[in-house]
Protein backbone atom coordinates (compact mmCIF):
# COMPACT_ATOMS: atom_id res chain seq x y z
CA UNK A 1 0.00 0.00 0.00
CA UNK A 2 1.34 3.45 -0.84
CA UNK A 3 0.34 7.08 -0.60
CA UNK A 4 -1.86 7.09 -3.71
CA UNK A 5 -4.02 4.35 -2.19
CA UNK A 6 -4.61 6.22 1.06
CA UNK A 7 -8.35 6.66 1.68
CA UNK A 8 -10.10 10.01 1.78
CA UNK A 9 -12.46 11.10 4.52
CA UNK A 10 -15.54 10.06 2.54
CA UNK A 11 -14.14 6.55 2.16
CA UNK A 12 -13.38 6.33 5.87
CA UNK A 13 -16.89 7.50 6.78
CA UNK A 14 -18.53 5.13 4.30
CA UNK A 15 -16.57 2.19 5.63
CA UNK A 16 -17.20 3.16 9.26
CA UNK A 17 -20.95 3.14 8.61
CA UNK A 18 -20.72 -0.65 8.50
CA UNK A 19 -20.57 -0.65 12.27
CA UNK A 20 -23.99 1.01 12.38
CA UNK A 21 -25.36 -2.02 10.55
CA UNK A 22 -23.38 -4.54 12.58
CA UNK A 23 -24.36 -2.93 15.87
CA UNK A 24 -28.06 -3.04 15.05
CA UNK A 25 -27.56 -6.79 15.40
CA UNK A 26 -24.88 -6.87 18.06
CA UNK A 27 -26.58 -4.46 20.46
CA UNK A 28 -29.77 -6.48 20.19
CA UNK A 29 -27.80 -9.58 21.18
CA UNK A 30 -25.84 -8.02 24.02
CA UNK A 31 -28.53 -5.76 25.50
CA UNK A 32 -31.72 -7.76 25.09
CA UNK A 33 -31.19 -11.42 24.23
CA UNK A 34 -30.40 -12.61 27.77
CA UNK A 35 -33.17 -10.43 29.18
CA UNK A 36 -35.50 -11.80 26.48
CA UNK A 37 -34.74 -15.33 27.64
CA UNK A 38 -35.58 -14.64 31.28
CA UNK A 39 -38.53 -12.29 30.83
CA UNK A 40 -40.22 -13.34 27.54
CA UNK A 41 -39.31 -17.03 27.29
CA UNK A 42 -39.42 -17.36 31.10
CA UNK A 43 -36.24 -19.41 31.29
CA UNK A 44 -34.63 -19.65 34.77
CA UNK A 45 -31.68 -17.22 35.03
CA UNK A 46 -29.07 -19.97 35.33
CA UNK A 47 -30.50 -21.78 32.28
CA UNK A 48 -30.69 -18.53 30.32
CA UNK A 49 -27.12 -17.72 31.33
CA UNK A 50 -25.95 -21.17 30.22
CA UNK A 51 -27.72 -20.81 26.85
CA UNK A 52 -26.18 -17.37 26.40
CA UNK A 53 -22.76 -18.72 27.36
CA UNK A 54 -23.05 -21.62 24.91
CA UNK A 55 -24.03 -19.23 22.14
CA UNK A 56 -21.14 -16.91 22.92
CA UNK A 57 -18.64 -19.80 22.89
CA UNK A 58 -20.02 -21.01 19.56
CA UNK A 59 -19.86 -17.44 18.30
CA UNK A 60 -16.17 -17.23 19.12
CA UNK A 61 -15.40 -20.53 17.41
CA UNK A 62 -17.35 -19.38 14.36
CA UNK A 63 -15.30 -16.16 14.35
CA UNK A 64 -12.06 -18.13 14.13
CA UNK A 65 -13.43 -20.46 11.44
CA UNK A 66 -14.67 -17.53 9.35
CA UNK A 67 -11.38 -15.69 9.86
CA UNK A 68 -9.38 -18.66 8.59
CA UNK A 69 -11.77 -19.13 5.63
CA UNK A 70 -11.54 -15.44 4.71
CA UNK A 71 -7.73 -15.49 4.98
CA UNK A 72 -7.44 -18.52 2.72
CA UNK A 73 -10.08 -17.36 0.23
CA UNK A 74 -9.24 -15.56 -3.01
CA UNK A 75 -12.57 -13.75 -3.01
CA UNK A 76 -11.70 -10.92 -0.63
CA UNK A 77 -13.54 -9.63 2.41
CA UNK A 78 -16.22 -7.84 0.40
CA UNK A 79 -17.60 -11.15 -0.85
CA UNK A 80 -18.28 -12.38 2.68
CA UNK A 81 -19.89 -9.13 3.77
CA UNK A 82 -22.13 -8.81 0.73
CA UNK A 83 -23.30 -12.41 0.48
CA UNK A 84 -23.73 -12.80 4.23
CA UNK A 85 -25.93 -9.74 4.71
CA UNK A 86 -29.28 -11.25 3.66
CA UNK A 87 -29.02 -14.58 5.57
CA UNK A 88 -28.05 -12.57 8.66
CA UNK A 89 -31.14 -10.40 8.21
CA UNK A 90 -33.30 -13.54 8.22
CA UNK A 91 -31.62 -15.09 11.26
CA UNK A 92 -32.02 -12.09 13.56
CA UNK A 93 -35.83 -12.16 13.98
CA UNK A 94 -35.69 -15.94 14.44
CA UNK A 95 -33.65 -15.55 17.62
CA UNK A 96 -36.33 -13.28 19.13
CA UNK A 97 -39.35 -15.45 18.36
CA UNK A 98 -41.55 -16.76 21.18
CA UNK A 99 -42.48 -20.24 19.93
CA UNK A 100 -45.36 -22.33 21.32
CA UNK A 101 -42.92 -24.58 23.18
CA UNK A 102 -41.99 -25.31 26.77
CA UNK A 103 -39.39 -27.14 28.80
CA UNK A 104 -36.49 -28.78 26.98
CA UNK A 105 -38.00 -28.00 23.57
CA UNK A 106 -38.01 -24.28 24.35
CA UNK A 107 -34.40 -24.41 25.54
CA UNK A 108 -33.42 -26.31 22.38
CA UNK A 109 -35.12 -23.69 20.20
CA UNK A 110 -33.32 -20.87 22.03
CA UNK A 111 -30.01 -22.67 21.53
CA UNK A 112 -30.58 -23.38 17.83
CA UNK A 113 -31.79 -19.89 16.92
CA UNK A 114 -28.94 -18.25 18.80
CA UNK A 115 -26.27 -20.46 17.23
CA UNK A 116 -27.66 -19.77 13.76
CA UNK A 117 -27.69 -16.02 14.39
CA UNK A 118 -24.19 -15.92 15.78
CA UNK A 119 -22.80 -17.99 12.90
CA UNK A 120 -24.34 -15.68 10.32
CA UNK A 121 -23.11 -12.64 12.22
CA UNK A 122 -19.55 -14.00 12.20
CA UNK A 123 -19.66 -14.48 8.42
CA UNK A 124 -20.30 -10.75 8.02
CA UNK A 125 -18.58 -9.14 10.98
CA UNK A 126 -15.15 -10.82 11.05
CA UNK A 127 -14.26 -10.02 7.40
CA UNK A 128 -15.65 -6.51 7.86
CA UNK A 129 -13.46 -5.94 10.93
CA UNK A 130 -10.36 -7.42 9.26
CA UNK A 131 -11.01 -5.17 6.25
CA UNK A 132 -9.65 -2.24 8.28
CA UNK A 133 -6.13 -3.59 7.69
CA UNK A 134 -6.70 -3.11 3.94
CA UNK A 135 -8.27 0.33 3.99
CA UNK A 136 -5.00 1.93 5.11
CA UNK A 137 -1.64 0.88 6.55
CA UNK A 138 -1.24 4.08 8.62
CA UNK A 139 -1.88 3.89 12.35
CA UNK A 140 -3.53 7.33 12.38
CA UNK A 141 -5.99 6.29 9.66
CA UNK A 142 -6.80 3.15 11.60
CA UNK A 143 -7.46 5.19 14.72
CA UNK A 144 -9.82 7.40 12.71
CA UNK A 145 -11.54 4.30 11.32
CA UNK A 146 -11.92 2.96 14.86
CA UNK A 147 -13.38 6.28 15.97
CA UNK A 148 -15.85 6.39 13.08
CA UNK A 149 -16.87 2.79 13.63
CA UNK A 150 -17.49 3.45 17.32
CA UNK A 151 -19.46 6.60 16.51
CA UNK A 152 -21.73 4.71 14.12
CA UNK A 153 -21.92 1.86 16.60
CA UNK A 154 -22.96 4.24 19.37
CA UNK A 155 -25.68 5.67 17.12
CA UNK A 156 -26.98 2.15 16.52
CA UNK A 157 -26.77 1.37 20.23
CA UNK A 158 -28.86 4.43 21.04
CA UNK A 159 -31.46 3.45 18.48
CA UNK A 160 -31.60 -0.14 19.70
CA UNK A 161 -31.72 0.84 23.39
CA UNK A 162 -34.68 3.17 22.80
CA UNK A 163 -36.37 1.67 19.77
CA UNK A 164 -36.12 -2.07 20.38
CA UNK A 165 -38.25 -2.23 23.56
CA UNK A 166 -40.68 0.32 22.12
CA UNK A 167 -41.15 -1.73 18.96
CA UNK A 168 -41.20 -5.03 20.85
CA UNK A 169 -44.09 -3.79 23.01
CA UNK A 170 -46.11 -3.07 19.87
CA UNK A 171 -45.16 -5.67 17.26
CA UNK A 172 -43.26 -8.23 19.30
CA UNK A 173 -39.57 -8.93 19.74
CA UNK A 174 -39.29 -10.65 16.36
CA UNK A 175 -40.89 -7.63 14.68
CA UNK A 176 -38.44 -5.27 16.39
CA UNK A 177 -35.57 -7.48 15.23
CA UNK A 178 -36.94 -7.45 11.67
CA UNK A 179 -36.85 -3.63 11.65
CA UNK A 180 -33.17 -3.72 12.62
CA UNK A 181 -32.47 -6.19 9.82
CA UNK A 182 -34.24 -4.05 7.21
CA UNK A 183 -32.11 -1.04 8.21
CA UNK A 184 -28.82 -2.94 8.32
CA UNK A 185 -28.92 -4.98 5.12
CA UNK A 186 -28.63 -2.23 2.45
CA UNK A 187 -25.73 -0.62 4.34
CA UNK A 188 -23.71 -3.84 4.35
CA UNK A 189 -24.43 -4.54 0.69
CA UNK A 190 -23.40 -0.98 -0.26
CA UNK A 191 -20.09 -1.30 1.60
CA UNK A 192 -19.38 -4.64 -0.06
CA UNK A 193 -19.96 -3.01 -3.44
CA UNK A 194 -18.08 0.26 -2.96
CA UNK A 195 -15.41 0.16 -0.22
CA UNK A 196 -11.80 -0.27 -1.42
CA UNK A 197 -9.83 -3.35 -0.44
CA UNK A 198 -6.13 -2.69 -0.96
CA UNK A 199 -3.77 -5.57 -0.36
CA UNK A 200 -0.89 -4.79 1.99
CA UNK A 201 1.14 -7.76 0.80
CA UNK A 202 1.33 -9.97 -2.24
CA UNK A 203 -0.95 -13.00 -2.08
CA UNK A 204 0.69 -16.20 -0.87
CA UNK A 205 1.35 -18.69 -3.65
CA UNK A 206 -0.52 -21.20 -1.47
CA UNK A 207 -2.76 -20.40 1.53
CA UNK A 208 -1.03 -20.51 4.89
CA UNK A 209 -1.75 -23.67 6.92
CA UNK A 210 -3.84 -23.15 10.04
CA UNK A 211 -0.96 -24.23 12.27
CA UNK A 212 1.28 -21.58 10.71
CA UNK A 213 -1.35 -18.89 11.27
CA UNK A 214 -1.78 -19.85 14.92
CA UNK A 215 1.98 -19.98 15.42
CA UNK A 216 2.27 -16.48 14.01
CA UNK A 217 -0.38 -15.22 16.42
CA UNK A 218 1.12 -17.06 19.41
CA UNK A 219 4.54 -15.53 18.77
CA UNK A 220 3.07 -12.06 18.32
CA UNK A 221 3.46 -10.42 21.73
CA UNK A 222 1.52 -7.34 20.65
CA UNK A 223 -1.47 -9.49 19.71
CA UNK A 224 -1.33 -11.81 22.74
CA UNK A 225 -1.21 -9.02 25.32
CA UNK A 226 -3.94 -7.11 23.51
CA UNK A 227 -6.14 -10.23 23.43
CA UNK A 228 -5.74 -10.65 27.19
CA UNK A 229 -6.63 -7.00 27.72
CA UNK A 230 -9.68 -7.40 25.49
CA UNK A 231 -10.86 -10.34 27.60
CA UNK A 232 -10.76 -8.23 30.74
CA UNK A 233 -12.38 -5.21 29.07
CA UNK A 234 -15.16 -7.39 27.64
CA UNK A 235 -15.95 -8.80 31.07
CA UNK A 236 -16.10 -5.28 32.50
CA UNK A 237 -18.39 -4.07 29.72
CA UNK A 238 -20.65 -7.13 29.77
CA UNK A 239 -21.17 -7.11 33.53
CA UNK A 240 -21.94 -3.41 33.41
CA UNK A 241 -24.29 -3.51 30.43
CA UNK A 242 -26.12 -6.73 31.32
CA UNK A 243 -26.73 -5.50 34.88
CA UNK A 244 -28.61 -2.36 33.84
CA UNK A 245 -32.09 -3.76 33.21
CA UNK A 246 -31.91 -5.98 36.28
CA UNK A 247 -30.57 -3.18 38.48
CA UNK A 248 -33.41 -0.79 37.73
CA UNK A 249 -36.08 -3.50 37.80
CA UNK A 250 -35.02 -5.13 41.09
CA UNK A 251 -32.80 -2.70 43.00
CA UNK A 252 -34.42 0.68 42.33
CA UNK A 253 -37.88 -0.66 41.49
CA UNK A 254 -38.09 1.52 38.37
CA UNK A 255 -38.06 -0.96 35.48
CA UNK A 256 -38.94 1.73 32.94
CA UNK A 257 -35.67 3.50 33.73
CA UNK A 258 -33.64 0.54 32.41
CA UNK A 259 -34.08 1.23 28.68
CA UNK A 260 -33.59 4.95 29.35
CA UNK A 261 -30.32 4.17 31.12
CA UNK A 262 -29.14 2.08 28.16
CA UNK A 263 -29.96 4.95 25.82
CA UNK A 264 -28.13 7.44 28.04
CA UNK A 265 -25.14 5.10 28.08
CA UNK A 266 -25.20 4.89 24.29
CA UNK A 267 -25.23 8.68 24.04
CA UNK A 268 -22.36 8.89 26.52
CA UNK A 269 -20.44 6.41 24.39
CA UNK A 270 -21.11 8.51 21.30
CA UNK A 271 -19.86 11.63 23.10
CA UNK A 272 -16.77 9.74 24.16
CA UNK A 273 -15.79 8.65 20.65
CA UNK A 274 -14.38 11.97 19.38
CA UNK A 275 -12.83 12.68 22.79
CA UNK A 276 -10.97 9.37 22.97
CA UNK A 277 -10.10 9.50 19.26
CA UNK A 278 -8.43 12.88 19.75
CA UNK A 279 -6.61 11.58 22.83
CA UNK A 280 -5.42 8.45 21.00
CA UNK A 281 -4.15 10.47 18.05
CA UNK A 282 -2.18 12.61 20.49
CA UNK A 283 -0.77 10.09 23.01
CA UNK A 284 -1.24 6.74 21.26
CA UNK A 285 -3.78 3.95 21.66
CA UNK A 286 -1.86 2.03 24.35
CA UNK A 287 -1.59 5.05 26.64
CA UNK A 288 -5.25 5.81 25.96
CA UNK A 289 -6.19 2.36 27.26
CA UNK A 290 -4.24 2.91 30.48
CA UNK A 291 -5.80 6.30 31.06
CA UNK A 292 -9.36 5.16 30.39
CA UNK A 293 -9.05 2.05 32.60
CA UNK A 294 -7.61 4.17 35.41
CA UNK A 295 -10.53 6.57 35.08
CA UNK A 296 -12.92 3.63 35.32
CA UNK A 297 -11.42 2.45 38.60
CA UNK A 298 -11.68 5.96 40.04
CA UNK A 299 -15.27 6.17 38.87
CA UNK A 300 -16.24 2.86 40.50
CA UNK A 301 -14.63 3.93 43.78
CA UNK A 302 -16.53 7.22 43.70
CA UNK A 303 -19.82 5.39 43.07
CA UNK A 304 -19.23 3.13 46.08
CA UNK A 305 -18.22 6.02 48.34
CA UNK A 306 -21.33 7.92 47.30
CA UNK A 307 -23.50 5.10 48.60
CA UNK A 308 -24.38 3.85 45.11
CA UNK A 309 -26.66 6.80 44.50
CA UNK A 310 -26.93 8.55 41.12
CA UNK A 311 -26.87 5.28 39.19
CA UNK A 312 -27.80 6.89 35.88
CA UNK A 313 -24.87 9.37 35.84
CA UNK A 314 -22.53 6.61 37.00
CA UNK A 315 -23.55 4.27 34.18
CA UNK A 316 -23.24 7.06 31.62
CA UNK A 317 -19.76 7.93 32.86
CA UNK A 318 -18.81 4.25 32.90
CA UNK A 319 -19.85 3.86 29.28
CA UNK A 320 -17.77 6.93 28.42
CA UNK A 321 -14.77 5.19 29.99
CA UNK A 322 -15.45 1.85 28.30
CA UNK A 323 -15.57 3.65 24.95
CA UNK A 324 -11.95 4.61 25.50
CA UNK A 325 -11.03 0.94 25.84
CA UNK A 326 -12.94 0.05 22.68
CA UNK A 327 -11.30 2.84 20.71
CA UNK A 328 -7.85 1.83 21.89
CA UNK A 329 -8.46 -1.87 21.26
CA UNK A 330 -9.73 -1.45 17.70
CA UNK A 331 -6.83 0.93 16.97
CA UNK A 332 -4.22 -1.49 18.31
CA UNK A 333 -5.57 -4.64 16.65
CA UNK A 334 -4.67 -3.86 13.00
CA UNK A 335 -1.34 -2.44 14.16
CA UNK A 336 -0.64 -5.71 15.98
CA UNK A 337 -1.00 -7.50 12.62
CA UNK A 338 1.80 -5.35 11.20
CA UNK A 339 3.95 -5.77 14.32
CA UNK A 340 3.49 -9.52 14.18
CA UNK A 341 4.52 -9.67 10.53
CA UNK A 342 7.67 -7.73 11.33
CA UNK A 343 8.53 -9.94 14.29
CA UNK A 344 7.67 -13.36 12.85
CA UNK A 345 7.63 -12.94 9.08
CA UNK A 346 4.05 -14.26 9.04
CA UNK A 347 1.17 -11.94 8.21
CA UNK A 348 -2.12 -13.08 9.74
CA UNK A 349 -5.05 -10.74 9.13
CA UNK A 350 -8.56 -12.18 9.32
CA UNK A 351 -7.65 -15.00 11.74
CA UNK A 352 -6.23 -12.38 14.10
CA UNK A 353 -9.58 -10.62 14.16
CA UNK A 354 -11.33 -13.98 14.47
CA UNK A 355 -9.24 -15.05 17.46
CA UNK A 356 -9.66 -11.63 19.05
CA UNK A 357 -13.41 -12.02 18.62
CA UNK A 358 -13.21 -15.55 20.05
CA UNK A 359 -11.55 -14.48 23.27
CA UNK A 360 -14.03 -11.62 23.61
CA UNK A 361 -16.98 -13.97 23.09
CA UNK A 362 -15.55 -16.42 25.63
CA UNK A 363 -15.22 -13.54 28.08
CA UNK A 364 -18.78 -12.46 27.33
CA UNK A 365 -19.98 -16.04 27.82
CA UNK A 366 -18.20 -16.29 31.15
CA UNK A 367 -19.70 -12.98 32.25
CA UNK A 368 -23.19 -14.09 31.21
CA UNK A 369 -22.88 -17.35 33.12
CA UNK A 370 -21.40 -15.51 36.10
CA UNK A 371 -24.40 -13.19 36.09
CA UNK A 372 -26.94 -16.00 35.89
CA UNK A 373 -25.37 -18.17 38.59
CA UNK A 374 -24.75 -15.22 40.92
CA UNK A 375 -28.34 -14.06 40.56
CA UNK A 376 -29.66 -17.55 41.23
CA UNK A 377 -27.51 -17.90 44.34
CA UNK A 378 -28.64 -14.45 45.44
CA UNK A 379 -32.31 -15.42 45.35
CA UNK A 380 -33.39 -13.74 42.11
CA UNK A 381 -36.05 -16.36 41.31
CA UNK A 382 -37.82 -15.74 44.63
CA UNK A 383 -37.96 -11.99 44.13
CA UNK A 384 -34.64 -11.08 45.77
CA UNK A 385 -31.12 -10.81 44.40
CA UNK A 386 -30.65 -7.07 44.94
CA UNK A 387 -27.31 -7.54 46.68
CA UNK A 388 -26.03 -9.91 44.01
CA UNK A 389 -27.05 -7.52 41.23
CA UNK A 390 -25.37 -4.50 42.81
CA UNK A 391 -22.26 -6.35 43.94
CA UNK A 392 -21.58 -7.92 40.57
CA UNK A 393 -22.15 -4.61 38.77
CA UNK A 394 -19.44 -2.97 40.91
CA UNK A 395 -16.83 -5.56 41.88
CA UNK A 396 -16.72 -7.44 38.57
CA UNK A 397 -15.85 -4.45 36.36
CA UNK A 398 -13.36 -3.14 38.93
CA UNK A 399 -11.36 -6.37 38.94
CA UNK A 400 -11.54 -6.67 35.16
CA UNK A 401 -10.32 -3.12 34.54
CA UNK A 402 -7.34 -3.67 36.84
CA UNK A 403 -6.39 -6.85 35.00
CA UNK A 404 -6.70 -5.12 31.64
CA UNK A 405 -4.14 -2.53 32.74
CA UNK A 406 -1.66 -5.27 33.63
CA UNK A 407 -2.07 -6.91 30.21
CA UNK A 408 -1.89 -3.74 28.15
CA UNK A 409 1.09 -2.56 30.17
CA UNK A 410 3.05 -5.45 28.67
CA UNK A 411 2.02 -4.57 25.09
CA UNK A 412 5.04 -3.47 23.00
CA UNK A 413 3.13 -1.10 20.66
CA UNK A 414 3.89 2.53 21.31
CA UNK A 415 3.06 5.54 19.12
CA UNK A 416 3.75 4.04 15.69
Amino acid sequence: MNENTRPGLATLIGFGAGDFACNLYWQGITLYLLYFYTEALRLPPAVAGAVFMGGAIWDGLADVAVGVAAERSRRGYAWFVGWGAIPLALGFPLAFMVPPLSGAALVAFACFSQLALRTLYAVVNVPYAAWSTRISDRSADRTRIAGLRLAFGAAAATGVALGFPWAAARIGHAGAAAICAVLATPILIAIAARAPEHRVRAEQATPLPLATMLTGLRRNRAFVTLALALVAATIAGTLTGQSVLYYFARVTGDAAAGPRALAVMAVAGAVGVPVWTAIALRIGARATWLWSASAGLVLIAAFVLAGRTLAMPYLAAMQFVLTGLLLAGWSLLPDSVDVGEGATGIRVEAPAFGVAALVQKLAMAAAGLMLGVTYDLGGYASGGGQGAITGLMILGPAAALALSMVAIGANPIRRA
